[in-house]
């Protein structure tokens, strides 16, 4: 009868950290960010981290400040906290090859510049900023070299409200980063599945206790 129990327990433990440890990989493995468009057009990026929060972004192509956050709070609302968020991007961009924002070589040509707002006072819009400066023309850049630069700037960067109005490509080069914190995961398929396979062991493990 000892035996019996004892096997049970076993049998339970195990399955238990089976799960868990398949679990955590599942975890970690839907944690690594995604790049959203091309390396030539990004468009954004799933599942980046920024100081221990998972975002997903949105690059923006030629809208105002006013039209992408309008009158809803900053997510970043410190110029540290922006800076760290463009680092991260920075980092992103530059590990996936990004090397433009238009699909062509208009960075590499003219500058570009992408942006997060962590200031909006006295008519006055701060930004953190990792851009590509001009000139940097292709047949010049080295293999292996990081073109993204900027971030984290100690200190930000300001323009007037009317100018911050126009920001768009046709104008400047330069491009607001959406950061929208992710949602709580659903469980994925594989995850439930786990979960399932924990509790038909647990079952199983019972009915050979009652037996």
């Amino acid at each position: 009868m000892k035996s019996k129990i004892l096997s049970s327990v076993v049998g339970i433990t195990s399955t238990l950290l089976l799960a868990s440890a398949l679990m955590a990989f599942t975890g970690t493995a839907a944690a690594t960010p995604v790049l959203q468009g091309t390396t030539t057009e990004p468009t954004g990026v799933t599942g980046l981290v920024v100081d221990g929060s998972t975002y997903d972004v949105t690059i923006t192509t030629n809208d105002s400040y006013n039209y992408v956050f309008g009158s809803q709070p900053l997510i970043f609302p410190t110029a540290t906290s922006a800076g760290d968020a463009m680092l991260a991007l920075q980092t992103f961009l530059n590990t996936t090859g990004v090397s433009d924002l238009y699909g062509g070589d208009y960075c590499y040509l003219h500058g570009c510049a992408v942006l997060e707002p962590y200031a909006d006072i006295g008519g006055m819009v701060s930004v953190a900023a990792t851009g590509i400066p001009a000139p940097f023309e292709p047949p010049s850049i080295p293999e292996g070299a990081n073109p993204w630069s900027g971030a984290p700037a100690p200190f930000g960067f300001q323009f007037p409200d009317f100018l911050a109005l126009q920001i768009r490509h046709t104008l400047f080069g330069l491009e607001w980063a959406v950061f929208t914190p992710e949602a709580t995961r659903v469980p994925e398929p594989a995850t439930l599945s786990l979960v399932g396979l924990c509790l038909a062991g647990i079952g199983f493990a019972r009915r050979r206790k009652m037996t």
